[in-house]
């Protein structure tokens, strides 16, 4: 359970305190503690005992039917179990495409929408642990499908690699396995952009159309950065 969601559940707390008229000294008076134990139920990282979180409940006067639902926001925190597997999800989502702008759009609006409407969300329990957990497994779940497809083409480029081309000098073969290795970092960060590079990268080893492969690394040297901004340009398919 991540420090923002237990926190956010203090705020909770704190926004039913305030919207019943209450200080935290009344609500310490009516759970028999101090003043610094409600603001420590408030403020605190750490997630209440369920005893205190029924208390503090209780001192506000909610009707019970509001209590039990605060309550099963806090089981659900307490026990892992807030949402369904993300599968179940995905299948009420239009389909995602890596690195696409329409994906980008949404994450654009994901965030605006999070600063500007973040207090309203812990208004419902179920909502306000969706909203904070489900951007983080699909982030998972897009990983995943990239490192898979990235990982069938640096099979590809492997076998090219292992295979016996002239025109190819250690120096150069060496570059394209350090570009590997780069793009297999920076794919789990920055999406599919860099797999589609990689793809185009093992046409030009595979064709070896007009020596492209080889202007491209003589231009580059050891720059693999170069050699991705050439390559890009001078890929027809792009």
């Amino acid at each position: 359970m991540s420090d923002d969601l237990i926190l956010a559940f203090g705020d909770l707390l704190r926004r039913l305190r305030i919207e019943a008229g209450l200080k935290q000294r009344d609500i310490a008076e009516r759970m028999h503690c101090h003043e610094a134990t409600i603001s420590r139920l408030e403020t605190s990282p750490k997630l209440p005992r369920r005893d205190d979180a029924v208390a503090y409940l209780e001192a506000l006067d909610l009707p019970l039917a509001t209590m039990q639902q605060y309550l099963h926001l806090y089981d659900e925190m307490e026990q892992g179990k807030s949402l369904p597997q993300f599968e179940q999800i995905r299948e009420r989502q239009q389909v995602i495409v890596i690195g696409s702008r329409a994906y980008l759009d949404v994450l654009q609006q994901a965030k605006e929408i999070a600063g500007q409407c973040g207090a309203k969300f812990v208004g419902t329990p179920h909502l306000f642990l969706a909203l904070c957990e489900v951007d983080t497994r699909q982030r998972d779940h897009l990983q995943q499908t990239a490192k898979v497809n990235l990982l069938t083409i640096q099979e590809r480029v492997s076998a090219i690699l292992s295979c016996d081309y002239p025109a190819l000098s250690p120096a150069q073969k060496f570059t394209l396995e350090a570009l590997l290795v780069q793009h297999q970092a920076y794919e789990m960060v920055h999406g599919s952009e860099t797999a589609v590079t990689c793809y185009h990268l093992w046409q030009a080893l595979l064709c070896h159309e007009n020596g492209l492969l080889s202007q491209l690394l003589e231009r580059s040297g050891n720059s693999t950065v170069q050699l991705l901004a050439n390559l890009q340009i001078s890929s027809p398919s792009k």
